[in-house]
């Protein structure tokens, strides 16, 4: 699946040129769902993996927003918040956090196809446009876990199955 094939929902916030979702992110290696725990709704709040709920509860809903520079906001429809690098760091192993939508770096992501699975889903990193150098980091499910409540992180890219995520509306 490609983002150019999902559905246009809703156009949030303003400065979004395309909105895709909601959909529902999974982790290749865990199966598990991205998760907003508790449907957090303050800045800062670091973001999770949770067993994939069948009612697909809001906490696990995300929506992707183009920006003008071709990468995405990947923001939660319980929160109205975007992924984000704690911080904007520039380093491993930070938490990503929601936060309020805005321009900064360490908000946008980039979709990275990585393969086809056995499963028949297409999975990708989520690659940050922060970094020292563009493309350096993705988003990972920490220490590989695959724990209800794991932490989600910044990582270097390097390819394993924690760092691939897969996205479909259930």
């Amino acid at each position: 699946m490609t983002l150019a094939t999902a559905i246009v929902v809703h156009q949030s916030p303003a400065s979004a040129a395309t909105t895709l979702g909601p959909f529902r992110i999974v982790g290749e290696d865990s199966g598990k769902c991205m998760d907003n725990p508790n449907s957090a709704s303050g800045n800062g709040v670091g973001q999770i993996i949770y067993t994939c709920n069948r009612n697909f509860p809001i906490n696990q809903q995300w929506y992707f927003d183009e920006t003008d520079s071709g990468y995405y906001w990947i923001r939660n429809r319980a929160s109205n918040k975007c992924l984000a690098v704690s911080g904007a760091a520039v380093t491993i192993n930070v938490a990503i956090v929601q936060y309020t939508c805005n321009n900064g770096n360490n908000q946008e992501w980039l979709p990275k196809f990585w393969g086809t699975n056995p499963d028949g889903r297409d999975y990708y990193y989520l690659v940050s446009r922060g970094g020292v150098t563009r493309d350096q980091f993705s988003i990972h499910v920490k220490n590989g876990s695959n724990s209800n409540s794991a932490a989600l992180i910044q990582y270097y890219q390097v390819g394993g199955s924690n760092s691939r995520w897969t996205w479909y509306k259930p």
